[in-house]
């Protein structure tokens, strides 16, 4: 499984009941039945959410740590075109994400010579 190492800590120290992260009884819960729920508490929360934006964000989370494409869409299981897709939509374009690139930039001229 793929996570992130505080999230592989904390799923180690618990006792495995299942191969699937979100089960009930132990069985792991069809897709249907997690955006069903989920779309209960975000309802509850007053948050217009919707389950498959979860995997949205923590694509757009990986693209700005860094994560290539190919690398994305290797976690998320889409291909690669639909992941550069889903980037292209939700990926923000601010200040935060320009300075990123001037850095970047910045540290290649430095290492280029």
């Amino acid at each position: 499984m793929l996570c992130p190492p505080a999230l592989q800590a904390h799923l180690d120290s618990l006792p495995r009941t299942s191969a699937m992260i979100v089960t009930y009884n132990d069985r792991p819960v069809r897709y249907r039945r997690f955006n069903a729920r989920f779309s209960r508490v975000c309802k509850r929360a007053s948050i217009d959410a919707q389950a498959r934006d979860l995997r949205r964000t923590a694509m757009v989370s990986m693209a700005l740590a860094g994560a290539t494409v190919p690398e994305i869409a290797s976690v998320s299981g889409h291909s690669v075109e639909t992941t550069q897709r889903i980037l292209d939509t939700y990926l923000p374009r601010n200040r935060e994400l320009g300075e990123l690139a001037i850095t970047k930039l910045s540290e290649y001229q430095k290492q280029k010579g």
